[in-house]
Parts: structure tokens; C-alpha cells; sequence
């Protein structure tokens, strides 16, 4: 299931979101194509060419952002799934900022990159990743703008070691043109304030307009559930 949360956090609480990341700017880090306040520890993986052990010495050795951002979407969570505890994973980092300064590739993906945090490190009794319950991706828009999150309905999964492929073809494809069955996919729309929560995984993009001089600054975490306790992180 993907669906939006409109006007999640108010516009006057994005501005003030975004003025804080602003301040911060000279933290920001260059990943690839964007920049990113906080801690991400597939980031890590990414400038470590995946080496998960540098990766998390790294991840653990890096200050964890403390900010008015988090805080909140800690609190709409909270508020949304009042039957769960919310809560941060310890050893873990919070929910972090991705900033784009340009227009990136428009490119069908999945995100597997939560399969691979070492959480046999915080959870003593986990074997492989259907440990938890549920599991959930969340992106909060915080800058003005009209986007869009494409996916097909059909391609969902559970979240495996091995991750299963609708069309391999398709995961890493830039455009549509492609021989598998995969069309027409269902389109959201977003903007300020709006909060994408994608439980189990998807073939999916996402794309906006365009940036009139002014970067593209979401929030992002990932959300796993064990019992009655919904943990988030990045």
C-alpha cells in the first residue's frame, strides 16, 4: 500500500524545517547527485562500495542531527499510529534530509537498501528480515513544489534477502520503454507539508518540478514494526 498524508505538518512548520537545514548547510554531505543532513547509513555503504563493516564503524563514529524536523515527524507518527509505541532504534540513526539541488534521473527502482542495516547488532534475537511485522518507508515533502510518486500496484512484495524482480529490466530503468507487461502505473501527487508512506515494497520513481532556484529538501526514514512498537531511522 502507497498513500499520501496530506498537509502531515503545516506549511509554517516546513518553512521553519527548512530554514534550520538551511542554517546547517556547512554539515550537509555530497552523496553522487545530492546532499544529505544527518546520519544514512546506506550512504555509508554507498562510499564504502558496500563494505557493511566501514560502513557501520563509520555510521556509529557519525553525529546523529538533532533537529525540530525530526522531532515533529516523530510526533505525527505517533499521533497516526497511537496503537504502536514510536520510537527510535538505538545504536541507529534518526530520520535524515536528502537535499537536491538539481533535477536527478527519473529512474524505477526499489528500496532494498533497509535490507541491509546490521540489525542482528540492536536486536539479539534477529534471524533474517521477516523478524518484523511491517515495514514502511516515509518521505516528507518540505519545500514548495508539484511531485509526483509513480508506482505499479502490481509489483508489490515483501521485503526478502533475495529480493524477488517483477522485470529486472525495469529495476534501474530510465523512461518507459521496456518489453515486459508493466504500464500505466498509478501516479500520486504531493507537495508541501504532505507526508508518502509506502508499506512493503514497490516498483516505483518519483519525480517534481521544477526548482526556481531553491533546493528540494524532504525528510526520510525507514519504519520497521516488531509487536506493538514502531521503530524509525535512517
Amino acid at each position: 500500500m502507497v498513500e499520501v498524508k496530506k498537509t502531515f505538518v503545516s506549511a509554517s512548520d516546513c518553512d521553519f524545517i527548512v530554514a534550520e537545514v538551511k542554517e546547517r548547510e556547512s554539515a550537509w554531505k555530497f552523496y553522487k547527485d545530492i546532499y544529505v543532513l544527518g546520519n544514512s547509513f546506506y550512504r555509508h555503504l554507498i562510499s564504502t562500495n558496500f563494505d557493511r563493516e566501514s560502513a557501520w564503524k563509520i555510521y556509529t563514529e557519525t553525529f546523529d542531527t538533532d533537529s525540530f524536523g525530526q522531532s515533529i515527524l516523530h510526533t505525527r507518527l505517533q499521533d497516526l499510529y497511537g496503537v504502536y509505541s514510536v520510537r527510535y532504534i538505538k545504536k541507529f540513526s534518526r530520520p535524515g534530509y536528502q537535499i537536491i539541488t538539481q533535477e536527478t534521473p527519473r529512474i524505477w527502482h526499489y528500496d532494498d537498501e533497509k535490507l541491509r542495516y546490521p540489525y542482528e547488532y540492536v536486536f539479539s534475537d534477529y534471524k533474517s528480515f521477516d523478524y518484523f511485522d511491517e515495514v514502511f518507508t516515509f518521505t516528507l515533502m518540505l519545500t514548495d513544489g508539484d511531485f509526483t510518486y509513480e508506482y505499479y500496484p502490481q509489483t508489490e512484495t515483501k521485503y526478502k534477502e533475495e529480493p524477488e524482480f517483477y522485470c529486472r529490466k525495469h529495476h534501474g530503468l530510465l523512461g518507459d520503454e521496456c518489453d515486459c507487461d508493466l504500464k500505466d502505473p498509478v501516479k500520486l501527487t504531493y507537495g508541501k507539508g504532505d507526508l508518502i508512506i509506502a508499506k512493503d515494497r514497490y516498483l516505483h520513481r518519483v519525480g517534481g518540478s521544477s526548482f526556481a532556484n531553491d533546493p528540494r529538501i524532504t525528510l526520510q526514514g525507514h519504519g520497521v514494526r516488531k509487536n506493538n512498537i514502531l521503530y524509525i531511522y535512517w
